[in-house]
């Protein structure tokens, strides 16, 4: 990793920081073979902050450890963050939502850690938003509802499914802020409540998935409209 590190100073016209878990030699993908501590990741950003053309930073399958460095949010051209099946630990930096303050940034995925703590309410509202996929951590509290009060028109994609989030469905979600989301995912948390009718306004959503909380009550009829939906997923429903 130090050698990685120390290629990496001075990449002024780096566009995209990638690094995959390596694989055979026949695998045609050129890829990156590191085992990545918690300075790797904080000297990742100290090196790329000056590189105004890195738009996009993916770490994926690695053994990256620690925390998310609050230097993070410096990169502000950044559109895309992906921290996939890492081993990241400790809270989602308040920073994060100084991602992307040159109105750049598109998704945010954090899939697969030991993050703990709450989902920052900044996070979502960006002008260009299009996903934030946080899965499989140990989040509590509740989904924001400045998330969807805020949320940007070309929002598509929201899942935040295995987390141990709990409190309602935010009820700021509306067809008229957020028109082309296709997937919803808070599946296998403890949020409780009713299903909100406004869900069957979504007539661009393919993936529901709300299954395996504590929702109750009756599933509104206006869920019948969502005709483009290929996967509707209510497993351990306590209405009717």
């Amino acid at each position: 990793s130090n050698h990685l590190k120390a290629a990496m100073v001075n990449l002024r016209l780096l566009s995209l920081l990638l690094l995959v878990v390596p694989t055979s030699s026949s695998s045609s993908t050129a890829q990156v073979p590191c085992s990545c501590k918690t300075s790797f990741l904080s000297a990742c950003v100290d090196e790329i902050a000056g590189a105004k053309n890195c738009t996009k930073m993916v770490f994926v399958d690695h053994a990256v450890h620690g925390t998310i460095p609050s230097a993070l949010g410096s990169l502000n051209f950044l559109t895309t963050l992906r921290i996939d099946n890492c081993s990241l630990s400790g809270t989602i930096p308040p920073s994060l939502s100084s991602l992307g303050t040159q109105d750049a940034l598109l998704g945010v995925s954090l899939q697969t850690g030991f993050l703990t703590g709450t989902l920052p309410s900044e996070l979502l509202p960006h002008p260009n938003m299009k996903f934030v996929m946080i899965n499989n951590q140990q989040l509590t509290g509740l989904v924001p509802e400045a998330w969807f009060q805020s949320a940007s028109p070309q929002l598509s994609h929201v899942t935040l499914n295995n987390q141990r989030l709990s409190g309602t469905i935010p009820s700021t979600l509306n067809v008229a802020r957020t028109p082309k989301l296709v997937q919803l995912v808070t599946g296998s948390n403890v949020m409780s409540g009713t299903v909100p009718s406004l869900l069957g306004s979504f007539d661009k959503m393919t993936w529901l998935d709300l299954s395996n909380n504590i929702l109750s009550g009756t599933l509104p009829a206006s869920l019948g409209s969502l005709t483009h939906a290929k996967e509707f997923h209510m497993g351990t429903y306590y209405g009717h």
